[in-house]
């Protein structure tokens, strides 16, 4: 019977409407750059095994696991012996189950069957955009609520946002940074608020650089 995981935060995501591709476009553009999940069976795992098996497995001082790596799809394993897994580096909430599944099998090919259902669960996604403008952040950081801003120590602005909750890096140029959401539904919403309240409260500013100097950066839809 072949195995099957319960994955939170995984759910295949409605299709694309006609408004949520309108919302698409007025955000600018925007792409994940991390996915962080985490990895739960209800059975303990042999570390020292592992560790003895495979050459890519690294043991680091006062940590209590091993952190493996692998190379397709790319990410970073913290691996306990609890049965907990952390995977970082991640590009899309989809490749969490690919990952689980191939680290499975390479367990599987030393002995260690591991019975139990995972548990796979999305902990954060880091994405990057630009608004395609640029933000006036001394008075953002006057207007908007929940702010942080000290350009002596960090050149962007730090935002907070409630609803839904996430935290954003937003800087001069446009660029922006959000981070903190577990679905990309969240993520596309959070965004086109940021992006829309920035409009509305004329802290966007037309960018001075030549056009053929503006970085173009390829739109990743969140909701496919």
């Amino acid at each position: 019977m072949p195995r099957t995981s319960r994955l939170r935060g995984l759910e295949k995501p409605a299709p694309t409407s006609d408004r949520q591709r309108s919302a698409e476009s007025e955000r600018g553009t925007l792409q994940i750059q991390n996915v962080v999940a985490s990895v739960i069976f209800s059975e303990r795992i042999d570390l020292e095994k592992i560790a003895a098996a495979f050459r890519d497995v690294e043991r680091r001082d006062n940590f209590p696991g091993l952190v493996l790596k692998l190379s397709n799809p790319k990410t970073t394993i913290l691996l306990f012996k609890s049965g907990k897994m952390i995977l970082t580096g991640l590009k899309s909430r989809e490749n969490a189950a690919i990952a689980v599944t191939r680290i499975l099998k390479n367990f599987s090919k030393i002995g260690i069957d591991i019975k139990s259902e995972p548990i796979i669960e999305i902990q954060n996604i880091v994405a990057s955009g630009d608004l395609g403008k640029q933000v006036d952040l001394d008075e953002a950081s006057i207007v908007l609520e929940r702010t942080i801003y000290e350009p002596e120590v960090f050149p962007g602005l730090i935002v907070r946002a409630l609803d839904p909750k996430a935290c954003f890096l937003v800087f001069s140029s446009g660029k922006i940074v959000c981070t903190g959401l577990r679905t990309e539904k969240d993520l596309v919403v959070a965004v086109k608020k940021m992006a829309c309240e920035l409009k509305d409260k004329n802290l966007l500013l037309d960018r001075t650089a030549p056009k053929h100097l503006v970085p173009k950066q390829k739109i990743a839809k969140a909701t496919e």
